[in-house]
């Protein structure tokens, strides 16, 4: 397959300090400083001479709203207006995924479904995002050139267990039989090489979730999936993605247990050194070049009324999370809800009055409005789920509370087909939905198919019908009922068939834009006065003298609300070593040796900044720089250059 092929990155960071996470739906998990930056990587892939393109994009967060989608897009289009690419990146062959990191700042959707733990929409956060996914694409799309592209697959051992295995017990055995694991193990990488046969990037797909960090952790962070991103690029030298596919029940917490948050950086570190052990032999040994065409099939379907094609009475429904959702997936986080997973309708009969009272608290709060009553069809169209939240009925200041329009998309790649998915979805589903696709597609010449999760629009989970029964965490997270996962099967069938085909397929319902109903806002960061008897920048906690690698040096300073300088995407930190008469820039907040930690003191803040010297680190001199800004007025910002004393690493 002939093509040409550009890569891109660019910093998505945010801001790092106050920002509700996404992920944990935990209201006092606020970011407190960084642990690793976010960043978006992006893949064009253009058919040559001439051909089709596709634009193939991953970024370290919780998934891609569809408010990113759609933002992006519209950036994308006004680029490349009156230019000879005009119309050639559009939704029909862009996808947009996530590599589903917990450690990051969230608001960035419209729907309050996942904005409420966030306390609502974040824009400046959500400018952010979309200004730096649309840049990684811009730059990839700048550095195309020729070449092709190469494919590996294998699995990866000991990297995670089923967190629902009840759930995933109650699918067939026949079905259950055909798989060696209660999890996804396989990993899929591609690995893309120029015409002169340098390797210029690679991504692969793999089923984790990225929950090392957990709910206690304050710090933003890449997690397992960010950490093997970094292992990765400084070993092979290439822009990498780590993406996410069917995890929904795969957690790596079954080894350890809850996160502590004492052991959440180690535990990282495992499981994010597995993955890359495993892509860098993928990589290093990938032979098996794409053949074939270039080609996409989407379109939008209304989830909350798609019906089964002669199933009689089968349909799915306005989304509704379950009782059985309240505590989280316990596992991975503790929700502050009341019931635990497992709670069916069938059991418990009649929904209990303190759901009532629930949704009165939230409809203060938030303003959302309830449905007076749920009609009987509705009720038993959700079928085991006992219903907390009927999102799908409410609405939020005229906004639906949830997302109901979703985008389906197919990318061919030569013989790999990639379904992109908007949620999560379990091991069971996406085997489905994989087997699907290629019952479809293996006649046009395609051998592989991945699934790429929280892609163009998250809609919470999808779980087979048999997991949904079980009404774990996942199938009660399962918004438009027992259907859900057939309804996404027969959709997919569709556009597999029109790609084989050779046949356009309907665009779907246009779904809605919110756009202008939300606008950014001032960072909140007030005006301070400098420290009493000190200076901003100045150091309130010196290094030791001396360390012995493996150590970790701590230094503070006086400093001012890293949000006044988040958009420009510089590190906040900054390690240096003596050089001669030199210092030379090592180490900033992008590794995960280094900690930005914002912390109050009174009404003034000290930044410590940590680095756990690697083991490996060359003896020498170091120091430690701090790079901010504080705020003497509304519009009136002054930069702040803190340097600590110099310090010695040893062997």
């Amino acid at each position: 397959m002939e093509v040409r092929i550009g890569v891109g990155k660019h910093d998505v960071t945010g801001p790092c300090a106050g920002v509700g996470f996404m992920g944990m739906s935990s209201l006092s998990q606020k970011g407190e400083g960084i642990h690793s930056r976010l960043f978006s990587r992006a893949f064009v892939i253009e058919e040559a001479p001439q051909g089709k393109s596709v634009v193939i994009v991953c970024a370290d967060l919780c998934m891609c709203s569809q408010a990113v989608h759609q933002a992006v897009l519209k950036k994308v289009a006004e680029h490349f207006r009156n230019t000879p690419y005009e119309g050639i990146y559009s939704e029909k062959n862009v996808v947009l995924s996530a590599t589903h990191t917990h450690s990051g700042p969230g608001g960035y959707s419209y729907f309050m479904a996942y904005n409420a733990s966030i306390t609502g929409f974040k824009g400046l956060n959500f400018d952010y995002i979309v200004k730096g996914i649309f840049a990684s694409i811009v730059k990839a799309h700048e550095n195309k050139v020729p070449g092709k592209i190469l494919l590996a697959r294998g699995d990866v051992e000991d990297c995670g267990g089923n967190r629902s295995i009840k759930a995933y017990n109650n699918n067939p055995e026949e079905e259950r039989n055909l798989y060696g694991s209660p999890v996804d193990k396989e990993m899929t990488l591609l690995k893309f090489v120029d015409h002169n046969g340098k390797t210029i990037g690679s991504i692969n797909w793999f089923a984790l979730h990225a929950t090392n960090m957990g709910a206690k952790n304050r710090l933003i962070s890449g997690d397992n999936k960010g950490y093997a991103e970094e292992l990765f690029e400084k070993d092979k030298g290439v822009i990498s993605a780590f993406a996410n596919s069917c995890c929904g029940d795969n957690s790596p917490n079954m080894k350890y247990g809850l996160p502590d948050g004492i052991h959440d950086f180690e535990r990282t570190v495992e499981f994010g050194t597995k993955q890359y052990e495993k892509a860098a032999e993928l990589f290093d040994n990938a032979v098996d070049e794409l053949t074939g065409s270039i080609d996409y099939r989407q379109t939008y379907v209304d989830m909350s009324h798609c019906v089964i094609d002669g199933e009689d009475g089968k349909r799915t429904w306005p989304a509704a999370m379950g009782l059985g959702m309240s505590k989280g997936s316990t596992e991975d986080s503790k929700g502050p809800g009341f019931w635990n997973e497992g709670v069916r309708r069938s059991e418990i009969g009649e929904i209990p009055r303190l759901v009532d009272t629930i949704l009165g608290v939230l409809s203060i709060v938030y303003g959302i409005q309830w449905p007076l009553y749920l009609e009987d069809d509705y009720i038993e169209g959700q079928g085991e789920k006992p219903i907390l939240f009927p999102w799908g009925l409410a609405r939020d200041n005229g906004i639906a509370p949830a997302p109901y329009i979703l985008p389906l998309q197919i990318i061919k790649l030569g013989n790999l087909a990639l379904i992109s998915h908007p949620g999560e979805i379990t091991a069971m589903a996406g085997r489905r939905l994989r087997k699907t696709v290629l019952d479809i597609l293996g006649g046009a010449g395609v051998k592989h198919a991945v699934v790429a999760a929280y892609a163009g629009a998250f809609s919470s989970y999808t779980t087979s019908e048999e997991e949904y029964e079980i009404q774990c965490y996942e199938g009660a997270s399962t918004l438009y009922g027992p259907w859900t996962l057939r309804a996404y099967q027969q959709e997919n069938a569709r556009l597999a068939q029109a790609l084989k085909n050779d046949e356009p397929v309907p665009p779907g319902p246009e779904p809605p834009d919110y756009s202008g109903k939300f606008r950014s806002r001032d960072t909140g960061v007030r005006p301070r006065k400098k420290p009493l008897g000190a200076d901003f920048g100045e150091v309130e906690i010196q290094p030791l003298k001396t360390y012995i690698r493996g150590e970790e040096v701590v230094a503070g300073f006086w400093g001012g609300h890293p949000n006044n300088n988040f958009a420009a995407g510089e590190s906040l930190l900054v390690i240096e070593k003596q050089e001669g008469s030199d210092w030379q820039r090592i180490y900033t907040d992008r590794e995960f040796c280094t900690v930005f930690h914002c912390k109050k003191r009174g009404d003034d803040l000290v930044i410590d900044v940590k680095w756990k010297i690697p083991e490996d680190q060359e003896p020498g001199k170091y120091r430690i720089r701090y790079n901010g800004l504080w705020k003497s007025a509304p519009k009136k910002l002054h930069p702040i250059a803190g340097l600590s004393n110099e310090f010695t690493a040893k062997k």
